[in-house]
């Protein structure tokens, strides 16, 4: 289980995967996730086949996601996980990984 405080905006990274999809359960606490299609972003870090991550820059909406909710992205869905919804709150949350 990930521990940590939601982070304004400004310091949040789009994301995305290759080799799997995610899962984000929130245990605890609430924030918002990013979400974006590849059409609306251009590459800021080039992918990372071992850790199976790339970062990416562009726009996307947000969407809430509280307690006991979770949130479901495949490697066509850019997303930007742990974002603030109002004022940074401590989080508990769990990321499950499905390979591909």
């Amino acid at each position: 289980m990930d521990k940590y405080n939601s982070r304004p905006r400004e310091k949040g990274k789009w994301e995305a995967h290759k080799k799997y999809i995610d899962i984000q359960f929130v245990a605890d606490g609430a924030e918002k996730i990013g979400f974006g299609k590849m059409k609306d972003m251009y590459v800021s870090e080039t992918y990372d086949n071992k850790k199976d991550i790339m970062f990416l820059e562009g726009s996307g909406n947000f969407v809430k996601v509280e307690k006991d909710c979770f949130a479901i992205f495949f490697p066509d869905d850019i997303h930007m996980p742990g974002i603030a919804i109002d004022n940074s709150i401590p989080v508990k949350k769990v990321v499950v990984k499905v390979k591909l």
